[in-house]
């Protein structure tokens, strides 16, 4: 299975200010039931200020962006392609962002954001809700 995100956009400003750029981002998506995880690999992206990785973490596939990405800047996460073998005859196996609530964010990174003379680096960390299906097969 292969997640390919569309292109996104950094805000060049939230609330009347200027957003510099973002970093450390963090995309989580859990292994797919039904199945066992082969293997994950990255291909594509642009705009990303640095090379991608991907890395699973217990039940969980991990795609780090470390950036910086430009406030303003468009940018394309890179392709997530899924090594899946097919768990029992009769299942349906999906595919769906991670994360249920702000302290299980499914996407989360910093914000460096000017204020007066001083830049912070404000975290944010966001989840689907409601989490769609991304892709679903069914076993047969």
């Amino acid at each position: 299975m292969t997640i390919a995100p569309d292109a996104l956009t950094v805000p060049g400003s939230v609330g009347g200010y200027t957003v510099k750029s973002i970093n450390a981002l963090r995309l989580t998506m859990p292994v797919p039931a039904n199945a066992t995880l082969l293997g994950v690999t990255l291909s594509g992206g642009s705009g990303l200020g640095s090379t991608p990785s991907v890395a699973v973490n217990g039940t969980n596939i991990v795609l780090s962006v470390p950036g910086p990405i430009g406030g303003g800047q468009s940018f394309t996460l890179p392709a997530v392609t899924l090594q899946l073998q097919a768990g029992a005859t009769g299942t349906t196996i999906t595919t769906q962002l991670g994360g249920n609530s702000y302290s299980d964010p499914g996407l989360t990174f910093n914000a460096s954001v000017p204020v007066w003379i001083f830049t912070l680096n404000v975290p944010t960390a966001c989840y689907p809700q409601p989490n769609p299906v991304l892709s679903s097969t069914r076993v047969e």
